[in-house]
């Protein structure tokens, strides 16, 4: 798994080998099977040339016996391995073949680059993708940004008409917050954006006041007592989130996407989920798939359960499924299905 270190039999003790399987460009064959001699615990199971022709794959599979494959639908159909090499060929990799390797990473495979394969000493390979193969498999799957354009606009449109429309309820909603508990209407919390970049944002107030001061930190728990009596009614109906129209005016979110998270729970996330980032490759949303298909999340383990969510969105993300996640939080509202 991600973070091991994969070391060759030392004094004759048995180790595990571990499969794997590689999306290399045909050149890089050669170091890469040179190099394997290193790593008598790594066994290769498969190769796709991302750039080879049958003939050639055919040729090599006799020369290794193993399957050689030009197709890399087949090739990750096929696959088994719990190490995957990937090319360092950036110009191979297309946004279809990172998400299938991302995936690949999602169901337990460690992921390295062909260089960074290569470049491992004898001693061991530590299998946790670097810096460099993860920023980049991130850039070829954001690299498709049609329909930001149009996302925007029908985000300052209907956060636009949701303020005016709400007014009145927003100013009821205040109201109902001041007479219940001391403390502010707005709660302002930092949280991640797109790309990481934090921003300040908006809920009512639904806790008592400085209601981590003792705790730091925590996720929010069903029937938690730090949550006020108004505040109760505003999660259910999920009201406590209207203040985040402004963040959408602002720019800082979108009607439709993940939702923002604080940089001391993302860390730790991250740390769990290999290619976690992927989940800021778009705005935070005000409301999300997430939000609408799974529970409210009060744990890590349900918050790992919860990123696979978020994943459907952003690999399947339209402008029909946005309008089908609005749709369905209309929903969640009148049912008075929120946390």
């Amino acid at each position: 798994m991600l973070g091991r270190d994969l070391k060759p039999t030392v004094g004759g003790e048995a180790t595990t080998r571990r499969p794997l399987a590689c999306l290399v460009a045909a050149d890089e064959v050669a170091p890469l099977l040179h190099q394997l001699r290193a790593f008598p615990n790594i066994e290769l199971s498969a190769l796709c040339l991302l750039d080879g022709d049958p003939a050639r794959a055919d040729l090599l599979s006799r020369q290794v016996s193993v399957p050689v494959y030009t197709e890399w639908d087949r090739f990750v159909t096929a696959c088994s391995a719990s190490l995957i090499v990937v090319s360092s060929d950036r110009r191979l990799i297309t946004r279809e073949i990172a998400f299938a390797i991302i995936e690949l990473a999602l169901n337990g495979a460690a992921v390295c680059s062909f260089t960074q394969f290569v470049s491992a000493p004898a001693r061991g390979l530590r299998a946790v993708p670097e810096k460099q193969v993860v920023d980049h498999l991130l850039e070829v799957v954001d690299a498709d940004s049609g329909g930001r354009r149009i996302k925007r606009l029908l985000d300052v449109a209907v956060a636009s008409a949701a303020l005016v429309l709400l007014a009145p309820l927003l100013c009821l909603i205040a109201l109902a917050i001041k007479l219940d508990s001391a403390g502010p209407v707005l709660f302002l919390q930092e949280r991640l954006g797109q790309w990481r970049r934090p921003f300040f944002c908006l809920k009512f107030r639904t806790m008592c006041q400085d209601a981590e001061r003792h705790t730091g930190p925590v996720w929010a728990v069903a029937d938690d007592p730090r949550v006020t009596r108004i505040g109760r009614f505003l999660r259910k109906s999920r009201m406590d989130e209207l203040p985040q129209l402004i963040n959408v005016l602002r720019g800082e979110m979108s009607m439709v996407g993940t939702r923002p998270i604080r940089s001391y729970f993302a860390e730790q996330l991250a740390d769990l989920i290999p290619f976690y980032d992927l989940r800021f490759l778009e705005k935070p949303g005000l409301t999300g798939w997430a939000q609408v298909k799974y529970r409210y999340s009060s744990s890590f383990t349900e918050q790992v359960e919860k990123f696979y969510f978020d994943y459907y969105y952003i690999r399947n993300r339209s402008l029909a499924l946005d309008l089908y996640i609005m749709f369905l939080t209309a929903s969640v509202v009148v049912r008075m299905k929120g946390a």
